[in-house]
């Protein structure tokens, strides 16, 4: 838990939540890259899981009705966004949501 420690060192307090790496480098606590966060802000900040196979966080295709879905986790809910002819128009319905809804700009990026 070195983050914290260099958390507490620069700021003079314990963090009030968790340490957040903003990169997602869990090794990399430089000042800079630490934030204190909720486990909500934290999830708003993750990277995109390596099972993924669409490329997009919260599209998936749904062979039911033919047609690409966007969903996205808010206040304790999951909301969804539309289901959507081509996959661009999920991911773009998506990334609308995310920045709605405050989202880290990282969230979602690959490795």
């Amino acid at each position: 838990m070195a983050h914290r420690v260099v958390w507490a060192l620069f700021n003079g307090v314990w963090p009030a939540h968790e340490i957040d790496h903003i990169n997602g480098i869990r090794w990399d606590n430089r000042l800079s890259n630490l934030r204190d966060a909720t486990r909500a802000q934290q999830q708003r900040n993750v990277r995109q899981r390596k099972d993924n196979t669409t490329g997009a966080k919260g599209v998936d295709f749904k062979a039911c009705i033919g047609k690409w879905r966007a969903r996205i986790n808010h206040g304790g809910r999951r909301v969804h966004l539309g289901a959507f002819a081509s996959l661009e128009e999920a991911i773009a319905a998506r990334k609308v949501a995310e920045r709605e809804c405050g989202y880290h700009a990282n969230h979602g990026r690959i490795g």
